[in-house]
């Protein structure tokens, strides 16, 4: 009787299809990955180069603006390797 059930198991495990586990979530693959990032990114340096500036702090404003243009670079090179 024990193998009758057992075999009952194996054909029903043999008919569902296989899923794939799902990858954890550090290791995605980076082909995979958006661009969204490094534009949201770029735009919340851009706000923060604009606070830096009203706040008279002018060359820490100069130097975080240049970094939203890296970021954006970034965020093309990504895209680009896709």
């Amino acid at each position: 009787m024990a193998t009758t059930t057992a075999k009952k198991n194996t054909s029903r495990a043999a008919a569902t299809p296989k899923v794939k586990a799902a990858s954890a979530p550090g290791k995605a693959n980076p082909a995979k990955a958006t661009v969204d990032p490094f534009l949201w990114a770029s735009i919340g340096i851009t706000g923060f180069s604009l606070v830096l500036k009203m706040l008279g702090k002018k060359d820490h404003a100069a130097f975080a603006g240049r970094l939203a243009a890296q970021t954006l670079l970034l965020g093309m090179y990504r895209k680009m390797k896709k």
